[in-house]
C-alpha cells in the first residue's frame, strides 16, 4: 500500500505540482533570482525606436540593425549578410527582454560563415533583389553590413547591382573584387538557398558557428549602448586619425 500511495503522488508532481510549492521563498534569494528571469538590456531600446519605424519587419530597417550588431559581434567578418524574413516581428520600444527577442527571432537560426569571392557576393545580391522586386518575395530583401551598393531595377538580371564597396578595416569603402574571398557571416537557412538563395547554396564553404542570430544579438547589446552605429566597436577606443569613418546608408543601399 505505501508503494502504491508513493507512486500515486510521483505521478502527481510528475503531471505538473511543483514540489516547492509550499516553499517559503527567502526575501533575499527571490531578489537576486527575479532579474535572471527576464534580464534586461536598458540602455539599447531609446536608440533603436528612434531608428526603426513601427512597420512589417522586412520594410523596417530592423534586419540592418541586426546585421550592423552582428559585424560588431564579430569583427572579423568582412560582411554579414541575412533576409528581410528574419526578423519576424517589430521590436517593441522600451527595454530589451529576451521575451521581446524570442517574439523577433522565434526559430533558432544558427549563424554560419561562408567564404565567397566577390563574384559569389554579386551574385547573391542581385539574386535576393530579384526574388524581394520580381517575384513579390519581401522577406527574401538582402539586409546587409560591411558592405554597400546600388540597385537600378530598370536593368536586366545581372546588371541591377553594381558599385559595391566593403567596408576595409571599419574605416573606409573599397571596392568589390571579383576574385578576393570574403568572410561572410550568415544564417544557417539562407546559407543552404533559403528564400531562394541558390546562389549561396552553390559557392559555399560552410563553417557552423556556436551562436544563434538571436544569441548573438543579445551577446553583442549586452556589450555596447548604441548598436545603431557600426563604427562603433566594443572596446569603444576612438579610431585613429588617420581613419575617417564614412557616412553610412540606413539600408546600406541606393536605388535609381
Amino acid at each position: 500500500m505505501m508503494k502504491i500511495q508513493f507512486l500515486l503522488a510521483l505521478l502527481g508532481y510528475a503531471m505538473g505540482t511543483r514540489i516547492d510549492k509550499k516553499c517559503i521563498q527567502h526575501p533575499r534569494i527571490q531578489n537576486r533570482v527575479e532579474p535572471c528571469r527576464n534580464p534586461q538590456v536598458p540602455e539599447l531600446i531609446p536608440n533603436i525606436a528612434k531608428f526603426i519605424p513601427q512597420t512589417s519587419s522586412w520594410s523596417s530597417d530592423l534586419c540592418s540593425m541586426v546585421a550592423m550588431a552582428l559585424l560588431g559581434e564579430y569583427e572579423m567578418m568582412d560582411v554579414v549578410l541575412l533576409e528581410a524574413g528574419l526578423c519576424h516581428t517589430d521590436l517593441e520600444a522600451g527595454p530589451l527582454t529576451r521575451d521581446k527577442l524570442n517574439r523577433v527571432f522565434p526559430f533558432d537560426q544558427q549563424l554560419v560563415i561562408l567564404q565567397l569571392n566577390g563574384s559569389n557576393l554579386a551574385e547573391a545580391l542581385e539574386h535576393g533583389i530579384d526574388r524581394f522586386h520580381f517575384h513579390e518575395l519581401p522577406e527574401a530583401y538582402p539586409r546587409v553590413a560591411g558592405i554597400q551598393f546600388h540597385v537600378d531595377l530598370s536593368r536586366p538580371y545581372g546588371q541591377r547591382v553594381s558599385d559595391i564597396d566593403i567596408l576595409h578595416h571599419g574605416c573606409r569603402w573599397e571596392r568589390i573584387l571579383p576574385e578576393k574571398t570574403y568572410l561572410v557571416l550568415t544564417n544557417e537557412d539562407i546559407a543552404r538557398g533559403g528564400y531562394d538563395y541558390s546562389a549561396l547554396a552553390r559557392y559555399q564553404s560552410l563553417t557552423p558557428i556556436r551562436h544563434t542570430v538571436a544569441e548573438a544579438f543579445w551577446t553583442y547589446s549586452e556589450t555596447v549602448c548604441d548598436v545603431v552605429d557600426p563604427m562603433r566597436r566594443k572596446t569603444h577606443q576612438a579610431a585613429p586619425q588617420s581613419c575617417v569613418s564614412p557616412p553610412i546608408n540606413r539600408n546600406m543601399t541606393s536605388f535609381a
